[in-house]
């Protein structure tokens, strides 16, 4: 629950960020690097504190808060495309609802073999991917709020 209560407020967070610095190095920083981050330190450190239960919640709201920086996908998308809005969507929708079914075959898959740490880095490296797939996109002009004087 806390993960869940954790990316409302990142999601939020994140609608901010991206107008201050960009749609995109919304979802690079926050997002993709901040995932690839928080993974196996939501695996690894509440087993150095074992039992520890406000740790454990902590690293749980840091995964949580760092998932609400793909929030800015959904406002990227149809911009990158404007004559044809409603394929960015589909295609946006499209790989949202693929990772109900890939993440569980990535554990099937690989859970035998690499055990959970295993699955927890190729999690980490699917988000780092994410961050370089980014790289190429840009936001459309005039989208950013002007810097405070």
């Amino acid at each position: 629950m806390v993960i869940f209560v954790a990316n409302i407020a990142g999601n939020l967070i994140s609608s901010r960020l991206a107008t201050r610095f960009g749609l995109r190095n919304t979802v690079i920083w926050m997002g993709a690097v901040g995932s690839a981050i928080s993974t196996p330190l939501l695996f690894y450190v509440p087993q150095m504190f074992i039992g520890d239960f406000a740790v454990a919640c902590a690293f749980g709201a840091l995964y949580g808060l760092t998932l609400g920086g793909f929030v800015p996908l959904s406002a990227l998308m149809p911009l990158l495309v404007p004559k044809n809005r409603a394929a960015a969507l589909s295609v946006l929708s499209l790989g949202a609802g693929a990772s109900t079914w890939v993440g569980p075959a990535i554990v099937a898959i690989f859970s035998a073999s690499l055990g959970v740490a295993g699955i927890i880095w190729i999690f980490a490296g699917l988000y780092a991917l994410s961050a370089f797939l980014m790289i190429p996109l840009r936001d459309p002009e005039g989208l950013r709020d002007a810097a405070p004087a």
